[in-house]
């Protein structure tokens, strides 16, 4: 039997407020018993509404993509074409004097282009390559909390007291099935 029209606005009204209440952190029964409908409705209608999240978010991701790569496409285009320009070479005239008959000096000038331009379409470039995730990821070193150095070497240069509260702290920590042995050697009158 077809699904008449005002079935149809009634399923998508109800997949409105069951998606309202799940956001609002509601459980699958508080919605069921607020609707007056079946838990087991209520979970079905919310397999259909993630699938129907997920293609549209990725539906829309591939758009926002899309159209970004647009723009950055079109500014490396203008980059380049303003770059031909800034090559040509610059022509100037100068009239001297008055009446028909005036004297006109032309003076042509190479130009190099302008590097400017060169940096845009660089950064089109980089911009792309990291919207595609073209690029290996960048490999960062661990480091203190002020941005100094990596953690194992700021304990290097702490004395024994802090040491010694540093292997009790830990042994507290630790549970008894999986407790480490930390050495800690004693200067000896020697290293003194």
């Amino acid at each position: 039997m077809p699904v008449t029209p005002r079935k149809k606005l009634s399923l998508v009204r109800r997949r409105q407020q069951i998606a309202e209440y799940y956001l609002k952190g509601w459980s699958q029964t508080a919605i069921a018993e607020q609707l007056q409908i079946g838990q087991s409705i209520v979970c079905a209608d919310l397999q259909l509404i993630r699938r129907e999240w997920r293609s549209s978010t990725i539906r829309d991701f591939d758009l926002a993509q899309a159209t970004e790569l647009q723009k950055i496409d079109r500014i490396e285009r203008e980059a380049w074409a303003a770059w031909e320009q800034s090559q040509k070479p610059a022509q100037s005239a100068v009239i001297q004097g008055e009446g028909t008959d005036r004297p006109v000096r032309k003076s042509i000038r190479n130009q190099h282009g302008d590097a400017r331009l060169l940096e845009v379409v660089l950064k089109c470039n980089v911009a792309r390559r990291t919207m595609l995730a073209l690029d290996p990821p960048m490999r960062i070193a661990p480091v203190t909390p002020d941005g100094q150095e990596p953690y194992r070497l700021a304990v290097a240069s702490l004395d024994m007291a802090d040491l010694r509260a540093l292997k009790r702290l830990r042994e507290r920590t630790l549970s008894p099935s999986n407790q480490r042995t930390i050495t800690i050697d004693e200067p000896t009158n020697q290293d003194a």
